[in-house]
């Protein structure tokens, strides 16, 4: 009988259920498997002992895809095979870019290192916004560099800064791509995405850019009224939550899907319940999506939705979305800097490998006129041994380098936020699955948000 074992990069999440939840970190394969079959499972990796034709089968799935492994694979020729596969995966068919015409923002969101770079004059960018030329050099460069490497999807994201900020910009990406890809008898699927903070969003704007492939919009709430507008303020100081609700009701009648960002720090942990109850009073609930997300921690602000006290509560918020029949979308805070497909243009056209890493001095790793890219410098390329030995490397990849020399913490760990909030939401996501075996995939879930 063979000999087997859980890979090691397998998260296990308990339900309310009879269900256990089986997450394959590499692939993002998810089983829901009964927790009958589970405790059987474990026997047979135990002692070898097999009872039935279904748990052949569990075992069999199981094995093949890649949540049971040979127990003679040695923990290093493991970890091997996962970088190889991660290394395989960065070559990726579809390609995502963010497109920053300006970091221009209305908001002086306490959390945000934009607002606090503006205010202290320290992003030089900040205030420009990309040229026409730019623009259209930038369109090229996109579907030029997609169709060299053989892309048959790309994801464009209208960022900043604000893009509402920016619509005149943004439209003229979105036309000259379309145009771009038209030429090449539509060679390339793309698909334009906009993360905005949702205030100056109109129905005319709106409809303009859909004209030319809007399909998804994400707006951001921190909580219930009084507490957002203390976080996410417009640039007056005056209250933002308002406007952005009723520009929610705006986009909920059109055809685009809509993703409510959460971001959730010890601020505003308690309110989150009332925002997604409130949502469903709107009939906003079942025109949304939502991702709840913990606040980064900073040099600049005492928020941070990191700690254990914060984290504990995200099993509640998905729970009461649930309830509210609110979908909601998973999180997980990774790094992109070595995925193929992935990178930002700035207003002034240079590329960064992530839009974290827009605006910091030598990050740049080349601009849509140059045709040939360096490499970022080598302590972003690299991980410590502890990370690229941890079982969460996979779904982390090192975390947020950037995000830890900004907030002056080199050995900040990304593990109990990722493993805490992945369980939870599986739990509540998969938990009540009526089939013994259910497969997803969370990776195409994620990148809504990214």
């Amino acid at each position: 009988m063979k000999k087997i074992r859980y890979n090691r990069y397998v998260e296990l999440a308990e339900s309310n259920t009879d269900k256990f939840i089986l997450n394959n970190l590499i692939t993002n394969d998810i089983y829901a498997v009964s927790k009958t079959a589970v405790e059987k499972i474990d026997e047979y990796i135990k002692e070898g002992k097999i009872d039935s034709e279904a748990l052949k089968r569990d075992i069999a799935q199981l094995y093949c895809s890649g949540f049971l492994i040979d127990d003679s694979i040695s923990e290093e020729d493991e970890i091997a095979a996962m970088h190889a596969k991660i290394d395989s995966d960065s070559i990726s068919p579809l390609g995502t870019v963010y497109f920053m015409p300006t970091l221009a923002c209305n908001f002086r969101c306490v959390y945000c290192v934009i607002g606090t770079q503006i205010e202290k004059n320290q992003n030089k960018t900040c205030d420009r916004y990309m040229d026409d030329e730019t623009i259209i050099q930038s369109a090229k460069y996109i579907v030029s560099e997609a169709l060299e490497k053989g892309r048959k999807e790309l994801k464009i994201i209208l960022f900043g800064g604000e893009p509402s900020l920016a619509v005149k910009q943004n439209l003229l990406l979105m036309k000259t791509v379309n145009e771009l890809v038209k030429a090449h008898n539509d060679a390339l699927k793309v698909g334009y995405l906009m993360i905005s903070n949702g205030y100056a969003l109109n129905e005319k704007v709106i409809d303009e850019l859909m004209e030319n492939g809007l399909v998804h919009v994400q707006v951001t709430l921190d909580g219930n009224k009084e507490t957002h507008d203390r976080r996410r303020f417009f640039i007056n100081g005056s209250g933002t939550f308002e406007k952005i609700v009723e520009n929610m009701k705006m986009l909920a009648t059109k055809k685009l899907s809509i993703a409510l960002r959460v971001n959730v720090d010890q601020d505003n942990c308690d309110s989150i319940e009332d925002l997604l109850r409130y949502m469903k009073e709107e009939n906003l609930a079942e025109r949304i999506g939502v991702q709840f997300a913990p606040t980064d921690p900073s040099d600049f602000s005492t928020n941070t939705g990191y700690t254990t006290e914060v984290l504990s509560k995200f099993d509640h918020y998905y729970e009461v979305a649930a309830s509210c029949g609110i979908s909601f979308w998973p999180w997980q805070r990774h790094c992109s800097l070595n995925d193929d497909g992935f990178y930002a243009i700035a207003p002034t056209g240079e590329i960064y490998k992530c839009p974290t890493c827009v605006g910091i001095e030598g990050l740049a790793v080349g601009s849509v006129y140059e045709k040939e890219l360096k490499q970022m410098p080598e302590r972003y390329r690299t991980v410590s041994d502890r990370c690229e030995r941890c079982e969460y490397y996979p779904a982390c990849k090192g975390g947020c380098l950037p995000m830890r020399d900004g907030a002056n913490l080199p050995d900040f760990c990304f593990k109990e936020a990722n493993s805490t909030i992945k369980k939870t939401f599986l739990k509540n996501k998969y938990g009540k699955s009526n089939v013994d075996i259910a497969r997803d995939r969370l990776k195409e879930m994620v990148m809504q948000f990214y």
